[in-house]
């Protein structure tokens, strides 16, 4: 990758993080052209690979907790990692698909845009969210307070969702937030539904 890439990424990714902190500025500094679209998906790579040792950590959980209780271990670590990133993938196009379907005219233009951000947003949250995964595997003992900073973290995560829709398709608060909830509860139920589909969700339930 050559310097003026490096650079092109920071400056994308830098975008990113300001539309999530609610500045429309940040859209000034992403390359939202047709090739910056198809080079955002470069930044689903990178998260990708961030969420593949996010996935390590917690297979090395539950393994030890089914080896603890004596319970054989049905997928192996590669298995578990590839499938979930596969469904956290469709999950994700089908939620964009479902925007292309509900949003009007003008919106519709806008989702390539919409498309580019998240993409560069990707990495940043799950840059941001490993951490906390591999405190819940290494620090057990402090499993209220770490689930506490999950439920915060999500919080924060969604209304970063939120200000993601609303900036780069250019709705009213109201219309972005509306386009957020049925974006986010479409890939909630993709992701769901395939995992309890491939067995995954017996295998790996959410933590307690």
């Amino acid at each position: 990758m050559s310097a003026t890439n490096q650079d092109g990424a920071v400056e994308n990714i830098r975008g990113a993080i300001e539309i999530m902190l609610a500045k429309p500025s940040g859209l000034s500094r992403m390359d939202l052209s047709a090739a910056g679209f198809a080079i955002s998906f470069a930044a689903l790579l990178i998260a990708g690979l961030i969420d593949a040792s996010a996935y390590s950590i917690r297979y090395g959980s539950i393994d030890a907790q089914l080896a603890a209780e004596g319970l054989p271990v049905e997928w192996s670590a590669l298995g578990y990692i590839l499938s979930s990133l596969i469904i956290g993938l469709a999950s994700y196009g089908v939620s964009v698909l479902i925007i292309m379907l509900i949003a009007n005219e003008d919106e519709r233009r806008r989702v390539p845009t919409m498309v580019t951000v998240n993409n560069w947003a990707a990495p940043v949250v799950s840059l941001v969210v490993l951490p906390l995964i591999l405190a819940e595997a290494v620090l057990p003992s402090l499993q209220v307070a770490i689930n506490l900073t999950f439920i915060g973290l999500l919080i924060c995560i969604l209304v970063a969702g939120w200000q993601i829709m609303t900036i780069s398709m250019e709705a009213a608060p109201g219309r972005g937030a509306w386009l957020f909830a049925v974006s986010l509860v479409t890939s909630v139920i993709v992701n769901a539904t395939l995992e309890r589909w491939v067995g995954l969700a017996t295998f790996a339930p959410p933590p307690a």
